[in-house]
């Protein structure tokens, strides 16, 4: 988080959801919830063109997709994605961050994201070793030094924003897509 690490529980409790939250981040994490389960979506103003989209919505009413205001983190798994099968993105995802990361705060075994400020200091053969060849050990390191003005694009206006994030070479209409 901004604050520093935090984990985040979430239990339904039949009409309510409960969250807990470890971590230096903690605070910042627990008044993030609304918007990670989706709360501050507004289904009566989306309106795709896309016909596959649009029937979605249409058959999945009350759909919401959460947001976690952490945009390095979210971009990661994207890059790590490209041109490569989910198994292998998955697999050098978690070499990554057991590798360059700790233990995430609480009582669960999950290990934090690895922090930009270490992504930008990764020398290009040890991402080799974890399957990441140079494309995209190349995009990260550009976006891990950058991370601040991926950051930004959560307080801009939606067009601004995907104009900023596919502005970052590697960053196409796809990555931005996730």
């Amino acid at each position: 988080t901004a604050d520093g690490p935090a984990t985040v529980i979430l239990e339904q409790q039949t009409d309510e959801i409960e969250a807990t939250a470890w971590g230096s981040g903690a605070d910042w994490a627990l008044d993030q919830v609304p918007q990670l389960l989706g709360f501050d979506d507004r289904p009566e103003e989306f309106s795709p063109s896309n016909l596959l989209l649009r029937d979605l919505h249409r058959r999945h009413l009350g759909l919401r997709i959460g947001r976690t205001n952490r945009v390095f983190e979210a971009i990661v798994p994207a890059i790590l994605g490209q041109k490569v099968t989910t198994r292998e993105a998955h697999r050098s995802l978690l070499s990554l961050t057991r590798r360059f990361s700790g233990p995430a705060p609480g009582p669960i075994d999950a290990n934090l994201p690895v922090a930009a400020e270490v992504m930008a200091e990764i020398p290009y053969w040890q991402l080799h070793e974890l399957g990441i060849e140079r494309k995209r050990a190349d995009v990260l390191s550009f976006v891990a030094k950058r991370a601040n003005r991926l950051e930004e694009i959560c307080t801009m206006p939606k067009e601004a924003a995907y104009a900023r994030l596919t502005a970052f070479p590697g960053v196409g209409p796809w990555t931005a897509a996730n």
